[in-house]
């Protein structure tokens, strides 16, 4: 996950780009589900009026990845509360 993100003096989040890796293994399975999900998510609880983000699903050679808890969420809350604690 990359994330860059833009905020005024006082602190106001304004913009965000996030982009999203995520390894699917060797088939689809629920990778397209689990990288949605993290999209959708990919900013947290915080309103940010310009957002782009983008999220692949990469095929390769590893074992079929699956669903857990959380869904594709969990991975992007860490990283983006992450972020913006550095």
């Amino acid at each position: 996950m990359h994330y860059k993100v833009g905020a005024t003096r006082d602190g106001r989040l304004v913009a965000a780009e996030v982009k999203i890796v995520g390894d699917t293994g060797a088939y689809a399975s629920t990778g397209e589900a689990v990288l949605f999900r993290s999209a959708a998510f990919a900013c947290g609880p915080y309103e940010i009026p310009n957002v782009k983000v983008d999220s692949y699903a990469v095929h390769t050679n590893n074992p079929t990845c699956g669903a857990f808890r959380g869904f594709g969420g969990t991975q992007v809350a860490f990283a983006s509360e992450t972020h913006l604690q550095s």
